[in-house]
């Protein structure tokens, strides 16, 4: 009588099992593309804020004449243009930002 419970119990066990696999596959297939989406934004978030940053430290230093610069930011070469009423940036992908002065106020 116990030996015959026991072969009964294993037939439920590989349906629970089976069941079981069945749900976490499910769920890994289901939240697998999300997870890729969200690290890609990130990546988007991470150059933006890379070529932001590099803006701000080209308008710190503008000085109005036609320059380039090129330097590293981050884990991307960025080459920067100044010209008298502009400043371009441009990077690996042909990610690019571009500023243009309409009007100057000098405070001296």
């Amino acid at each position: 009588m116990i030996s015959d419970k026991i072969f009964e119990e294993k037939g439920f066990m590989l349906v629970d099992a089976l069941l079981s696999f069945g749900l976490i596959a499910s769920l890994l297939i289901v939240t697998l593309p999300f997870a890729i989406e969200l690290f890609h934004l990130r990546e988007l978030s991470k150059k933006d804020v890379e070529f932001s940053r590099a803006l701000y430290e080209e308008a710190l230093f503008w000085t109005r004449q036609d320059t380039e610069s090129d330097w590293l930011s981050g884990e991307q070469w960025i080459q920067a243009e100044t010209g008298q009423f502009s400043i371009m940036l441009s990077g690996e992908g042909g990610y690019e930002k571009k500023v243009e002065i309409q009007s100057i106020s000098w405070k001296e």
